[in-house]
């Protein structure tokens, strides 16, 4: 078990276990590849690192199964961002939500191990180390998240992705016009005087899974996230602009900081997502993989999702 002892055997040699993590990470490169067998090879990864863990020597130090947990769960990720890359055209939305959702992660590598499931109070590596992949290369996180599930301490997230809402009646009404200029409308910022909706320069980390909406009792003014478990809440409109969104209008889910799943919720608003050079525009119940770095519209009001840092991870 985890955490028993971490005094190195006799025979514990730095440059062996150097060597093995070395070779174990060349064989899932190997393995890990981002085609469409990928979600099945990701949802058994866990036992297929326990069997590989069968072919090694006895003896082997606690820190050095950590970092091959480490190791294993960054490549799987790494691989899931490409995976999405490579596959967003040809995989339904739905599907690849779903297929986010089975990817493994700490807790599931420690169980399949037969691993002590506290072992990340004691080396909160594990925590800090699944939290930067995700952050780079999936859904992302919170450190508040992962410090109140794993009871330890966890560095300041590193977030890829954020989204910034406003209000924006020039563009609006050009869009009613039918302008196909999208480019030329993306990151514009004016504001119609007349008015009276508040346009605001306010961002937040776009992570996981984001419920977007008008306000409901007892929740925060325009524009506030409200951070939950498992779903985050975007306030978008005050509780008597029921011209202007639904009080579910719109979720996001993140893919990975490239892509994002976005569905419209609302039988009475559409949506138009805009950008990349492209236009598509979602009805109620509607689904669709974009690519981030877009502005989503719901009449008057605008969500500016956008990358930053994109070349501090490869």
């Amino acid at each position: 078990m985890i955490g028993e002892s971490n005094t190195p055997p006799s025979s514990w040699n730095s440059r062996r276990e150097e060597r093995y993590l070395i070779e174990f990470e060349e064989s899932c490169s190997r393995e890990l590849v981002a085609d469409m067998t990928f979600p099945d090879i990701a949802r058994d990864f866990p036992r297929r690192l326990a069997k590989s863990l069968q072919n090694l020597p006895s003896g082997l130090r606690t820190e050095f199964l950590i970092d091959l947990i480490c190791s294993a769960n960054c490549l799987c990720l790494r691989t899931w961002r490409d995976y999405v890359s490579n596959h967003w055209k040809q995989v339904p939305a739905d599907i690849l939500l779903a297929q986010l959702n089975q990817l493994p992660n700490v807790p599931k590598y420690l169980s399949t191990l037969g691993l002590n499931p506290n072992a990340v109070k004691k080396f909160p590596t594990l925590a800090r180390e699944e939290l930067k992949a995700r952050n780079a290369y999936a859904d992302g996180g919170r450190s508040e998240d992962y410090e109140a599930v794993y009871g330890c301490i966890i560095p300041p997230s590193e977030h890829r992705l954020f989204i910034a809402p406003k209000t924006n009646s020039i563009i609006f009404e050009l869009l009613e016009r039918g302008s196909t200029d999208y480019e030329e409308l993306i990151g514009s910022s004016y504001m119609d005087d007349h008015d009276s909706m508040r346009r605001t320069l306010k961002r937040f980390p776009l992570i996981q899974r984001v419920s977007i909406g008008r306000q409901k009792s007892r929740e925060p003014s325009p524009f506030e996230m409200v951070f939950g478990d498992p779903l985050h809440r975007l306030i978008i409109a005050a509780k008597e602009d029921v011209k202007e969104a639904s009080r579910e209008q719109i979720t996001i889910s993140v893919l990975t900081p490239q892509f994002i799943y976005v569905k419209n919720n609302s039988d009475h608003f559409p949506i138009d997502c805009l950008g990349n050079g492209r236009f598509k525009r979602l009805l109620h119940n509607e689904s669709a993989i974009r690519q981030s770095d877009i502005t989503i519209s719901c009449n008057k009001l605008l969500l500016d999702i956008f990358q930053l840092d994109n070349d501090r991870m490869s």
